[in-house]
Formats: structure tokens, sequence, C-alpha cells
């Protein structure tokens, strides 16, 4: 530039200067915007000057391919420790947690509804990392009998005062597996601890939950009972005061009333059975006054029974000796059977006997039957008439 602060004829203008880069370098030239571009020569060897292509590398690996694969394997390995140092591998521990919609509390009572528990649910992340549960976790004893406690884990000792920062951030909560199963997650690199880790963390976390949802459970029981001592209360003045009103109005008690309106009740229910067995009664009774009337009328047509009329005829003088005589032989047959059980011709011999005097009961019955029935039917009129009186 001279004094005049014209550029010189001579040098090219910002856009008319290309950077042309190289394999190995870079080379300035002064290319006018209308030309093509000028020739550069160039220092490098005839091999080198142009870009390395597919084929070049393929045969300078063939003529290398020893010392090129053990520069590879070198490398990998070093890449794999130096990953390895830097990036430890993480070991994840996962633990799910059944949140219910719905807890039964007793006395056919349930908790939550729908709104309530969408706010319960969402609230549930931030209660297991909240830091008084993760420091309650931490106080815990090592299921090992061992007198150790959660935070003397090497998990949790490297990380010194910062353990409870750490595991803020650490552990992962979600929903991805249903609307109520809470999945939790904690990784980091000992795969020995960190499950334990998360063990100590959820238990902490289900004993706070059920002291505080038996708390609530107390406390709606007691807000229960409260309630019903107050309508104990007022249904108590109630009845005082319905006493005092009966009492100014010299009302009946209403007690008594019920009790004396039972017995009616049962007395009544007494008396109306009696009254139905004495109806059924008296239409029994007018049946058989019927029917006595009908034979009365006409006493011929009665009919005689063979049973009634042996019966009749036991009292009869003309029967007396032949029913005692059938007595007799009877018992002389008895007498032989337990007597001479193996003489079938004695037993026969009175049994033909008892057999004789029967036939001829038979026979005098028969002879005498309508004498008989007429004296039947007389006796039975005259019991009808004494009960038609």
């Amino acid at each position: 530039m001279d004094n005049s602060g014209k550029l010189p004829a001579a040098l090219p203008s910002m856009l008319e200067t290309t950077m042309i880069r190289g394999p190995f370098g870079t080379a300035t030239g002064t290319v006018p915007p209308a030309f093509p571009r000028p020739s550069v020569s160039s220092a490098e060897p005839p091999g080198l000057a142009a870009g390395p292509t597919f084929a070049s590398l393929l045969h300078a690996l063939r003529r290398r391919w020893l010392l090129a694969t053990t520069v590879a394997l070198v490398g990998g390995m070093l890449t794999a420790v130096a990953v390895f140092i830097v990036m430890p591998p993480k070991y994840s521990a996962e633990a799910r947690l059944l949140v219910a919609s719905r807890t039964e509390i007793g006395l056919g009572l349930q908790q939550r509804e729908e709104t309530e528990f969408a706010i319960f649910k969402s609230n549930l992340p931030s209660l297991l990392k909240a830091p008084l549960n993760l420091n309650s976790a931490l106080n815990q004893p090592l299921h090992a009998n061992t007198g150790r406690r959660v935070r003397d884990l090497a998990i949790v000792r490297e990380r010194g005062s910062g353990a409870v920062e750490w595991l803020e951030k650490a552990i992962k909560t979600d929903y991805n597996l249903g609307p109520e199963i809470l999945k939790v997650t904690l990784s980091a690199e000992q795969s020995d601890e960190v499950a334990e880790l998360l063990n100590a963390i959820v238990y902490a976390f289900l004993n706070d939950l059920a002291r505080k949802e038996k708390l609530r459970s107390e406390a709606f029981i007691e807000q229960l009972q409260r309630k019903q001592e107050e309508l104990e209360s007022e249904l108590g003045n109630h009845r005082r005061r319905l006493t005092t009103l009966e009492a100014s109005f010299k009302l009946p008690n209403l007690a008594e009333m019920k009790s004396k309106h039972d017995i009616a009740v049962t007395k009544l229910a007494t008396v109306e059975k009696k009254y139905l067995d004495n109806r059924l009664e008296l239409a029994a009774a007018k049946q058989t006054l019927e029917s006595l009337r009908d034979r009365l009328q006409n006493p011929e047509l009665i009919p005689v029974s063979e049973e009634e009329l042996k019966n009749y005829v036991r009292n009869d003088p003309r029967f007396q000796d032949l029913f005692k005589g059938l007595a007799k032989a009877a018992k002389d047959l008895v007498d032989a059977e337990l007597l001479a059980s193996r003489n079938t011709a004695v037993i026969r011999r009175y049994r033909e006997a008892r057999d004789a005097i029967q036939r001829s009961i038979d026979a005098k019955i028969e002879e005498l039957r309508p004498e008989l029935e007429q004296a039947w039917r007389a006796k039975l009129v005259s019991e009808l008439r004494l009960a038609e009186l």
C-alpha cells in the first residue's frame, strides 16, 4: 500500500487469493477471477503429489501388514485400558414397588380417591430420594451380622460427605412398567454392594411409609371414635328431650307400650290358632252327625263286618261255652308245642281240636247271622241315639 492509500497494481485483491492445501502443506497463488487456476510447482515426491487412494492404501498394507497389525493391536489395548480407567463399568440394581391405588383400613372403609392417589404416587419418588430417608438407610446395620452399617460400604465411604447428594442424583425412578409399579434403579461400580445399598434405601423407605400409614389410619379411627361419641351424646340428648315431652304431654311410655303390644300380638296368635282348631273340630263333628243321622234313618243298610260280628257274639251267652273251649284248646296247643316239640302227632291232635271248635263257632255264627246282625244294629242305633243327645 502506497502513501495515497491505494493498493499497488501488482498485488491481487483478497477475493482473488485462494489457498491450495496439498498433502503436506499449503501453497499460495494469485488467480484472476475470470481465468483458470495457474499450475503450482511442488517439492513432494512424485508418489505423494496426489491424495492417497484405496488401492494405494491396500498396496501399502500388503507390504507392511505385520507392522500395521501390531500397531492396531497395541493401539486397541491401550484404548481399552484408557476407557476402563476413565470410564469404569457400572452395575445396576433394580427394585420394583407395588403402589396400590386402594388400601383397606378396616370398618369397610377405603383410603385414597383417584385424585389423591395421583398426588400420592407422584410424591413417592421424591420421598424415596429425600435426604432424611437416605440418611436413615445409611445408618441401618448391614444384613451380615458384623456390627457394620450401610455407610461403611466402600461404595458409600469413597464418596465421603457427598454420599447423600450422590444418591439423590444416582437413583432413578419411573412408572414405565405399569401405572402402579414404581421401578427404582441404582447404578455403581461395585456389583456386590450396589444391591445391598439399594435394598437398604428401599427398606428404610417402606418402613417409614408403613409408619406414616399406620399413624394416618390411627388418626382416622380416632376421628371416627370422636364422631361416634358426639353422635351418642346427641342421641342421648334427644332421648332425654323425648322423655321430657312424653311426661309433659302425659303420653304413655313407648317401651312399655311396645312390650304390651308384643304380648297382645302373641295372645292373639294363640287365640286365632285355637279358633281355627275349633272350627276344624266343629266341621268334623257336623260330618259325623250327618253320618249318624243317615244311619238312624236306615239302620238296615248299615253293613256289619266280620270282625265286629265276632266281637259282638263274644258277649252272647249262647257262645260262651264255645269260646271257653276255644281258649282251652289254644292253651293246650301251646303247651304241647313246648313239651312235645318233636312229637308231631300230639301237636297235630291238639291243633285239630282247636280248629274243630273254631269251625263250630263259625258255623253257629252263620246259622244265627240274621238274628245276630239285627241285634248288633239295634245296639248300634241305641248308641247313636245316645250320642245324638
